[in-house]
């Protein structure tokens, strides 16, 4: 690729150079099309990205399957931005009524402008969604049956710190024998636990049904107002979750997360079984009398937490099943 300085210009100085200040494509810039006069292009189609679909990420495809639009550009939001101000300036500025007219005229044809651009973007936005949908559940990458699985995925934190290594990891071929086990044995769509807040903590109770349900992994979901987060909170996570092989009671040593700058965080987990101090994989079974409960705490009173249950009917159950070679 040339460089800038490479591009022929005219050596006549009565003549000004040519002004690429306003071409983002030569930046790495080609999301959005704009004209001259930098303004959206109402022609031009907003270029959204597609879902990696050669990359089986356990989180990334439970954020592809829920409906997870990839994030606006930061170009649009300017846009909007500049042109969504108000109309009322033609008294402050004290110009004629003439002229106040042919700023009005002008500002309305902007504000038209700005809306129509904000309908586009969501209907791509929209549209970009469905359509990873679809391919997520055709196209999704194979996942070989002994690769290895970690039992965290995390999304918008760090962690500090876990009741086991965060680099623990299981090979795949167990995670499909627990998919098959739920997949037969207790079939259900999913279960979805919103927290509730006491004494500054939220607490997510999955109840379940009277008959045992069985389940491999579980996402918790926490989302925080901007006004009253910040990026250096710390989240402390502890639980109580059933299983075959007993309850497993997360306390002494909570999972402990550091907000990111979006405050909206997943965190997938899978329940574990101690064997010799190495953690192992083990099937989650719950039902009324023994429930899921998850318990965070840290958070502002202004937040929202649930818990999500996949069952084997929920499509993020049914893609990972999918890329499990067979």
């Amino acid at each position: 690729m040339k460089r800038l300085s490479a591009i022929p210009t005219s050596a006549d100085p009565s003549l000004d150079k040519a002004d690429i200040t306003n071409a983002p494509e030569l930046f790495g810039d080609p999301t959005f099309d704009f004209d001259e006069d930098g303004d959206f292009d109402e022609d031009g189609d907003a270029d959204y990205g597609d879902a990696d679909y050669g990359d089986p990420d356990v989180l990334g495809v439970y954020s592809s399957m829920s409906g997870d639009p990839n994030p606006t550009g930061q170009r649009v939001k300017k846009y909007l931005q500049k042109h969504g101000r108000t109309m009322a300036v033609g008294a402050g500025l004290g110009v004629s009524a003439v002229a106040a007219q042919a700023i009005y005229r002008k500002l309305r044809a902007k504000r038209k402008a700005a809306i129509l651009a904000r309908t586009k973007i969501a209907q791509q936005a929209q549209k970009g969604t469905l359509r990873n949908q679809r391919l997520i559940r055709k196209s999704i990458g194979k996942m070989s049956r002994d690769a290895m699985m970690p039992f965290f995925s995390l999304k918008g934190a760090k962690m500090n710190s876990s009741p086991i290594d965060p680099l623990s990891t299981f090979v795949t071929d167990m995670f499909k024998n627990m998919l098959d086990r739920q997949n037969m044995d207790t079939p259900f769509l999913q279960e979805t636990a919103i927290g509730v807040f006491a004494a500054g903590i939220w607490t997510c109770t999955a109840p379940g049904v009277v008959a045992n349900r069985f389940y491999t992994g579980l996402i918790l979901q926490i989302g925080t107002n901007i006004l009253n987060a910040s990026p250096a909170t710390v989240m402390s996570i502890t639980a109580t979750l059933p299983t075959i092989a007993g309850p497993l009671t997360i306390a002494a040593l909570p999972f402990l997360l550091t907000y990111e700058r979006g405050f909206d965080v997943r965190f997938l987990f899978f329940p574990w079984n101690l064997v010799s101090n190495k953690p192992l994989p083990v099937l989650g079974s719950y039902n009324n009398a023994n429930p899921i409960i998850v318990a965070v705490a840290g958070l502002p009173a202004a937040s929202a937490v649930n818990l999500v249950v996949p069952g084997s009917l929920h499509p993020w159950t049914q893609a990972m099943r999918n890329g499990l070679i067979q």
